[in-house]
């Protein structure tokens, strides 16, 4: 798949430079390499594939290749656990401080069902979106910047098919001198086919739309925009708390019933909810000016 991004172990163990760790999610860790043949910086996910479930995350890249405001795969790595394993016990510094070694060290803790190790390399941003409005940095100007990218970013995904499933003010990527935002953290994004969306169990608590809140799979990209909607809440209100907050989907619920009322019939026809579920109607409304 796309041989002019691949790099070999030997490549990415020798040619590349531990700079520090940037983030840690469900799926993986992201480090910061230095490349000494171009003198470039780069993000690097490293992932582990389990072949049970299928990891979208680098045909998802490489679907969205040159598409607007939303991150670009650079080099991508992938490598068989045993070899993997086997390089690295052959490399690894006796000092214990080199990448190598601090790689060969994290495979002692992984679960035995990973086949695969995924390393995908993309350029470096220097802030996420959440850290950006805890600073208070959102102002009006810049805010309909970031709006303007951030849909951009949803369309070019939209456009052919794939919903993010994930998106949250930790998800989206700002280079602050320039103000360049992505739409980053592929893991979850899928193409949507006539089928609807898959489970519903995905996106962030505080960010999934009614219809996953109600256990619908049978979704479309439109749950996207109800995420969006909630990050660019918290960017307009430079609020450092998730704006639905509840401790699990029902109380999340409670809380968008109570902001916005309940449910139609026709709602939850058109969300494609089980005729089963009951939502129930006795939630104190809250002004929303307030």
């Amino acid at each position: 798949m796309h041989a002019d991004y691949k790099i070999s172990i030997e490549d990415l163990f020798t040619r590349f430079q531990y700079v520090k760790q940037l983030g840690e999610g469900c799926f993986g860790k992201i480090y910061e390499l230095y490349d000494t043949q171009s003198k470039t910086s780069y993000a690097v996910k490293k992932v582990f594939i389990d072949p049970k479930y299928h990891n979208r995350e680098l045909e998802n890249f490489f679907m969205l290749r040159n598409k607007p405001c939303v991150l670009q795969i650079e080099k991508y790595c992938e490598i068989d656990l045993d070899e993997l394993t086997i390089y690295l016990d052959k490399f690894a510094d006796k000092k214990g401080s080199n990448f190598t070694t601090m790689e060969r060290d994290s495979l002692w803790s992984i679960q035995s069902c990973y086949t695969k190790v995924l390393y995908i390399l993309t350029k470096t941003y220097s802030n996420n979106l959440r850290n950006f409005i805890i600073a208070n940095r959102v102002n009006k100007t810049n805010f309909r910047q970031i709006a303007h990218q951030l849909l951009r970013g949803l369309n070019s995904m939209h456009s052919v098919g794939i919903a993010h499933r994930d998106l949250k003010p930790d998800n989206i990527l700002i280079n602050e001198s320039s103000l360049e935002v992505v739409v980053a953290d592929l893991g979850s994004a899928k193409k949507i086919d006539s089928n609807g969306g898959g489970i519903s169990y995905i996106c962030s608590r505080a960010y999934r739309a009614p219809e996953l809140l109600l256990g619908s799979t049978v979704y479309g990209t439109a749950i996207d925009l109800w995420s969006l909607g909630c990050v660019l809440i918290e960017a307009l209100t430079e609020s450092s708390n998730r704006f639905f907050k509840g401790k699990n989907g029902n109380e999340v619920l409670k809380e968008i019933i109570a902001l916005l009322g309940g449910f139609t019939q026709q709602d939850l026809n058109a969300m494609n909810v089980a005729k089963n579920v009951k939502i129930t109607s006795q939630i104190d409304r809250i002004d929303v000016r307030k």
